[in-house]
């Protein structure tokens, strides 16, 4: 046995408080009231999901609102009388057939086709949509 073994008296002391870390008795114990949740989770703005139109509603379209719409078509040929405007997204293309409405009307879509590329098939409005959003992601950046 060893009697010359070190004894010393140590002296325990509880931390300082820390600037950065404050908790007190209050937020320590519960959470806080179900009412005060929901308050604070209904301020979070929910960001609306994007509706795009249905492909019926190109039909009567005249050359400036499908622009606007859809931007310039990447193909485009004049056939008189018709003038054919091509878009094409990842998985489909989309044919507009616009015709002048009498001598100097402006031009008006009378029909569209869509097709899809390779072996997808796909419905107009999802073809519609697909170019749509390339036109959004294009404009984006």
């Amino acid at each position: 046995m060893l009697s010359g073994a070190c004894q010393t008296t140590e002296e325990y002391r509880s931390a300082p408080e820390s600037r950065f870390v404050k908790q007190s008795a209050a937020s320590a114990e519960a959470p806080p009231p179900v009412e005060t949740q929901v308050v604070e989770e209904a301020r979070v703005e929910s960001v609306p999901e994007r509706v795009y139109p249905e492909p019926e509603t190109l039909a009567s379209m005249d050359e400036g609102a499908l622009s606007e719409l859809l931007g310039p078509p990447v193909f485009r040929r004049r056939d008189a009388p018709a003038e054919i405007w091509q878009y094409q997204g990842p998985t489909c293309v989309l044919d507009l057939f616009l015709y002048r409405d009498g001598d100097s009307g402006p031009l008006t879509v009378d029909h569209f086709e869509t097709r899809a590329k390779g072996n997808d098939v796909l419905t107009d409005a999802e073809c519609l949509v697909s170019i749509m959003k390339t036109v959004e992601r294009a404009k984006a950046g």
